[in-house]
């Protein structure tokens, strides 16, 4: 969520975020979006107030509302990073959408078939930037892979087969 968007910033400008819900993984991204120059996290939310005094150790200063629905009602926040557990990310999906947030959400994106649906609706009809967190689905390793087997590199074996294709049993 970070990186250039349609929208362009200023020199000066940088995205301000929120997050909802910062548990141990929500703690982890708000380590990791603290590093980039270009963000910054403003406020959480969190049903436990007790992860607020654990998220101002790691940035002081940061606002903490219990009510997330507080965090998208503020004018000035650009996108939101949610952490919360995985049956109600699809909640916080739809109403970041409707609130004219960009969204960054940890996976899994929905716990049913009909929520995933109901969010690729919403985001059909946004234009809000989106992304799923799949955490080390697009790190280095899998990266290089994908370039590989695109470069026609990867999936053959010591004899040449591609090695997904049906084999014969051997008898």
């Amino acid at each position: 969520m970070a990186y250039p968007t349609a929208r362009v910033l200023g020199a000066n400008e940088r995205i301000r975020l929120a997050m909802i819900g910062v548990g141990l993984r929500g703690q982890e991204l708000l380590k990791q979006t603290l590093t980039l120059p270009s963000a910054q996290v403003v406020a959480v939310a969190d049903v436990y107030t007790r992860r607020f005094d654990e998220a101002r150790k790691i940035s002081p200063g940061l606002q903490t509302v219990n009510d997330y629905r507080r965090i998208l009602d503020m004018k000035d926040i650009d996108g939101v990073l949610v952490a919360t557990p995985l049956h109600i990310h699809a909640r916080h999906f739809l109403d970041t959408l409707a609130a004219r947030k960009d969204l960054y959400s940890e996976k899994t994106m929905t716990w049913s078939i009909a929520e995933a649906e109901q969010c690729l609706e919403a985001s059909r009809k946004s234009d809000r930037v989106l992304q799923i967190g799949l955490q080390h689905e697009s790190e280095g390793p899998l990266t290089d892979a994908r370039k590989w087997i695109a470069d026609g590199n990867g999936g053959q074996g010591d004899s040449g087969r591609i090695l997904d294709e049906p084999q014969q049993p051997s008898r």
